[in-house]
């Protein structure tokens, strides 16, 4: 969830920060449409797909070592899972995983559209200082002092 969440802001606010959703809105695209909902889409369908695997990745995993470990048949295993584990549990899981998906998606989204440039203080003004000859090849720039330097 993190990763996902803070790769949509990480790409959104870098296009923000190109100015490129301002072209897009100059060009008449929606960003929202564009950008957000996509996003938004792909974890809605793939965050069930996710829960399902990783339902039966665990379901499987948890059969070798009971199989392994306990020495009980894989069918003994399916029985005494049906008694435990109550199915509800399983669709509490499937409807859980969309919900978080969208969640994820719209703050990631969201973060990404809220970043702006800024730049770094200004610590006085910005001077122009030259030696040597009138090529400027001695050119330097100095800032922080309020009055030009002195010149001996």
């Amino acid at each position: 969830a993190g990763r996902s969440g803070s790769a949509f802001a990480a790409q959104i606010g870098t296009m923000q920060v190109n100015e490129e959703i301002d072209a897009m809105r100059t060009i008449g695209l929606d960003p929202i449409e564009v950008l957000v909902l996509p996003r938004t889409l792909a974890l809605l369908v793939a965050m069930p797909l996710l829960a399902v695997y990783a339902d039966l990745m665990g379901l499987a995993g948890g059969a070798l070592m009971a199989i392994i470990s306990l020495d009980i048949t894989f069918t003994q295993f399916t029985e005494r899972l049906k008694d435990v584990v109550p199915i509800w549990a399983f669709w509490v899981g499937i409807i859980k995983a969309p919900v978080f998906g969208v969640a994820i998606a719209l703050v990631g989204c969201r973060e990404g559209l809220k970043v702006r440039v800024s730049f770094p203080p200004k610590t006085g003004p910005l001077f122009l200082e030259t030696e040597g000859g009138c090529d400027g090849s001695e050119t330097s720039f100095r800032r922080g002092r309020t009055e030009a330097p002195a010149r001996d």
